[in-house]
Parts: C-alpha cells; structure tokens; sequence
C-alpha cells in the first residue's frame, strides 16, 4: 500500500512538472510581434509601422477641405496650413487683441469667395490673429499649446531632425520647411538652402508670411510663424522659421498680428 502511494505521488507530481515546463517554453503568440514591430519604424512621417491601430487618422475633413495629418512623436498635427475661413477682416479694421480676425496675404477686399480664389489662399492657407487662432480648429483638435510646441522641438531634436544629426541644440527648421517655395540662401543648414533635403518631417511648413498688427502683409517666402494658445499680457508665444535660421525660434507676438495655424492634438 505505501509502495503504490509512492508511486502515484511520483506519477502526479512527474505531470505537473510537465505542464508547466510546457507553459513556460510556449511563448505569447504577441511576443514575436511585438519583437518585429520594434524594429520597424517609417521615418518619413515619424509613424510606427506596426498592426496595431493607427493612433493618427490619415486624413481629416473640416470644413470641406481635407487636412493630410501627420505623426511626431505623441502628437498629431495637421501637415498643411488650415484654411478656415468664416469671415474677411479688412485691414483697415485689422488690429484687434479681442475680436477674431481673419486675412490672406495679399488680399485686400472683403469677399470669402474672392479670398479663396487667391493663390495664396491655396498654398498658403489663412493667416489669423491670436483671438481667431484659438476657436480656429475643429472639434477634437486643438491649438498648440507653448508647452506643446516645446515637447515638439525636444523631440526632433532628440530623434535626429537637426540638419548635421546631432543631439545638442534647436537646428530642426529645415526637418521642418517645406520642399518650395522658400527663399534661397547659400548657407547648409537653412531652410532655404538645397530646398530637396527639407521636411525629414512631412510637417511641410510653407512661408505664409505675416499680417503686422497695424496691417500690411510681410514676408512671404522668407518667414512663417504658427501660433500657440498660450496667452500673455497683451502677447503670445509663436513659433517661425526664417528661411536663413537653422532653428525654430519661440517669439512674442502682439494678439493682433496675422499668422499662420497648425492644428494638433495628443495621443
């Protein structure tokens, strides 16, 4: 009797052992997944590649119009100017802190139409004040805040988006600058020089210019500038590209100065 008791203790505990030596050389079927997907990575629009779904839509339709987006980081962004457009605002009554007002660059009429027609419209997109920046994007999309875009450039720079590849400072505008339209400069490094190794982003940041708070349209093709919800007295934070500066600078803007938006939202 104590024989077969032995025996069977032996028998049990030998399947135990078994089954779990079993579960434990039989890995998660999401491990070699997960492995894989590691390793992949689209640098084009700074978007993992894995089977997961996207954390970023393609595409997105605001009034009529449909934004390209794209990823950076932990945030997407609209990859073109927006182009909402309610109302004209002439220059003439252009200067306000505290009423939306809304323009493209070389416009001086007041009809939407006639606006839209405009081939700066097309390529360019709107250019707003502080006030109309802020309710500008659509619903589940946001204004940048100064934060926001801080995380943004700590990001490019850490991820190699600065033009020589280093680590250490902000040299991230031509990872930024569109491809066209940008003024030439002899310099490496700016977004006007060698136009064809521009946006290692697919930001694709074009230079609208800027509507001066007094009125007048400046710039157009050597300077850009998006606007930050963030609000100071009587000011707030942008963030331009000139077409001879390697970085993205933070400047103080005076509320009532026309510049372009991005919209963007975190994930």
């Amino acid at each position: 009797m104590k024989s077969s008791s032995i025996t069977v203790f032996i028998f049990i505990s030998i399947f135990i052992f078994s089954g779990l030596s079993c579960e434990k050389d039989n890995p998660s079927p999401n491990d070699n997944t997960n492995q894989d997907n590691n390793n992949q990575n689209n640098d084009d629009n700074l978007n993992d590649d894995n089977n997961e779904p996207e954390d970023c839509p393609a595409t997105v339709l605001y009034a009529d119009y449909s934004y390209p987006v794209v990823k950076i980081g932990e945030q997407c962004w609209f990859s073109e100017n927006l182009k909402y457009i309610p109302e004209i605002s002439p220059l003439t009554n252009w200067n306000s802190s505290t009423e939306a007002r809304y323009t493209v660059y070389d416009y001086s009429g007041t009809s939407i139409a006639e606006a839209i027609a405009h081939e700066n419209y097309s390529i360019f997109g709107v250019l707003y004040n502080h006030t109309a920046a802020k309710t500008a994007c659509p619903s589940g999309w946001e204004l940048p805040s100064d934060e926001d875009w801080n995380d943004f450039i700590e990001y490019l720079i850490n991820n190699s988006h600065n033009f020589d590849n280093s680590a250490e400072d902000n040299k991230i505008a031509k990872s930024l600058a569109a491809k066209t339209q940008w003024t030439s400069s002899p310099t490496v490094g700016h977004p006007g020089n060698n136009l064809n190794d521009n946006n290692s982003t697919g930001f694709t940041a074009l230079p609208a210019g800027v509507c001066v708070a007094s009125g007048g349209y400046y710039y157009k093709g050597s300077f850009t500038g998006f606007w930050s919800s963030t609000e100071e007295t009587n000011a707030a934070p942008s963030f331009v590209l000139y077409n001879n500066e390697v970085s993205l600078n933070r400047n103080m803007n005076a509320l009532g100065t026309g510049l372009s938006v991005r919209c963007f939202k975190k994930i």
